[in-house]
């Protein structure tokens, strides 16, 4: 080994040295944009007014836990703000197509693909912003897979015709 080359014990020490990893806050930032984009669009296409309560709650958490992550990481001079792309929103169209033509619910559709892009996030990196923010990631993916399992159980139920006969 040359003594240019950085040891295995540098390299540790200087990840420790490194605040935040801007790649694992844009794509944190990313899925809750998607995820709100996602939530909007099963509040606007549902039938049931339950749902519609609960997704914009949803929401509503999922914005303001980005703006916490964009102050927060303001403060380490990141700037983390998610653009929302046009395919991004007909990527979300899209899902609730196929999932009303596929599978008689979009709405079930929408959720599990919310809970399938916050999921994927829950792992990354963010304790330099504190783990507040850590732990409401983590409680958002819950809320997400947590939705995305409601509807679900009450699109089978409803399937069934068991809520159609006791009308």
């Amino acid at each position: 080994m040359r003594p240019t080359e950085p040891t295995e014990k540098t390299k540790r020490a200087r990840r420790r040295r490194e605040p935040l990893a801007p790649a694992a806050l844009a794509s944190i930032a990313n899925a809750l944009a998607g995820a709100r984009a996602g939530y909007e669009l099963c509040a606007r296409r549902t039938n049931d007014p339950n749902v519609a309560v609960a997704v914009i709650s949803a929401a509503n958490s999922a914005s303001s836990l980005l703006d916490e992550i964009a102050v927060a990481a303001a403060t380490h001079g990141l700037d983390v703000r998610p653009r929302l792309r046009m395919t991004d929103r007909l990527r979300w169209e899209w899902v609730a197509s196929t999932g009303s033509m596929m599978e008689k619910s979009a709405d079930a559709r929408v959720l599990a693909e919310c809970a399938r892009v916050l999921g994927e996030v829950v792992g990354l990196d963010v304790s330099p912003l504190g783990e507040s923010i850590a732990s409401r990631v983590r409680l958002a993916s819950a809320e997400a897979w947590s939705l995305a399992a409601a509807v679900d159980a009450g699109a089978r139920w409803r399937s069934c015709g068991v809520l159609a006969a006791s009308r």
